[in-house]
């Protein structure tokens, strides 16, 4: 069983630690945060897991696996620290403050062969698995054209209030926060492309030029051509929109609620057979989304290739670009 340290108390503590409950193979044994007020609180919660201010501690020779769920700077330190001690980690995006030095880190980790995995939400939701799948199937023929919208509602920006996550220089905005995963699942989906076109709008907030929209085209390595539209300005709740056009039929993956994960549908049609499909989420991502922390707990336990951090390599460069 693999002696588990959780840092970070809000996504730690309502993402990973549902999940890490229900399987076997972990325990988790501490819990660091940095507040005395969410301290004093976590201390009355758990009484069989330790919980202390200092994160080194996850570092102690007990533990075997350290969760990182933190804000991009303390996490870019947590990880450059783990160089020296070489634990098994697992971490969250924004990775750092600054791409460059994401990617260098990113890099480090595969060279040092230190086992490690970063959470790209989307590569572990059953729907994005099943759909790779089709695509790699070739059921439906040869792929002709990719749309994928994503419209997400930024209370920050809405609201015009500040916050880390809509400052580049602190590893907010767009492109680490939420173009990286559309990226990253291009590259998942695709294997391998290039943004042929791009367009940027801002706004000017908190006397800063904050990136609102971003629109790419695309072209895969099979001369595939492909649309991507970001735009963190919906007024309601987000709509995440995927659509691949084939020879023989087409593929949608449409999510269309308050939630990254929650209410996906995946509605596939066969143009010979004039057949509809639809599959919706087995699972309604309760506690923090477990099940996707349940795919990725159950990936980093079984692969050792470092393929998704291969694959936020390829972003990172993508988006210094861009």
């Amino acid at each position: 069983m693999e002696r588990v340290a959780i840092i970070g108390s809000n996504f730690g503590i309502n993402g990973y630690l549902p999940a890490l409950k229900k399987n076997k193979n972990y325990k988790v044994d501490l819990i660091c945060c940095k507040s005395n007020k969410t301290y004093s609180e976590l201390k009355k919660k758990f009484n069989k897991i330790k919980i202390s201010q200092n994160w080194k501690e996850a570092f102690n020779k007990n533990i075997d696996t350290i969760i990182c769920s933190t804000v991009p700077k303390i996490q870019e330190k947590i990880i450059n620290y783990n160089f020296i001690k070489k634990k098994k980690i697992i971490f969250e995006k924004p990775i750092s403050n600054n791409y460059k030095k994401s990617y260098i880190i990113l890099k480090k980790l595969i060279k040092k062969k230190i086992k490690s995995e970063v959470n790209l939400t989307f590569l572990n939701h059953d729907l994005f698995i099943t759909l790779k799948k089709l695509i790699d199937n070739n059921k439906l023929g040869l792929i002709k054209k990719i749309f994928i919208n994503w419209t997400l509602k930024n209370n920050s920006l809405l609201k015009k209030e500040y916050s880390w996550k809509i400052d580049k220089k602190l590893g907010g905005g767009v492109k680490n926060i939420y173009l990286i995963h559309v990226l990253s699942y291009c590259y998942f989906f695709f294997n391998d492309f290039k943004i042929t076109k791009k367009k940027i709008k801002t706004i000017k907030l908190f006397n800063k030029e904050i990136i609102t929209n971003v629109n790419l085209e695309i072209k895969t390595h099979a001369n595939i051509r492909g649309n991507i539209n970001l735009n963190c300005l919906g007024k309601k709740h987000q709509l995440h929109k995927i659509i691949i056009l084939f020879t023989k039929g087409s593929i949608k993956l449409i999510n269309n609620s308050k939630d990254w994960t929650k209410n996906f549908k995946l509605v596939i049609f066969n143009k010979k057979n004039q057949t509809k499909k639809s599959i919706s989420d087995k699972n309604n991502y309760i506690d923090g989304r477990s099940k996707q922390i349940s795919n990725l707990l159950k990936n980093f336990k079984i692969n050792n290739n470092y393929i998704n951090l291969k694959r936020c390599v390829n972003s990172e460069k993508l988006i210094a670009k861009i």
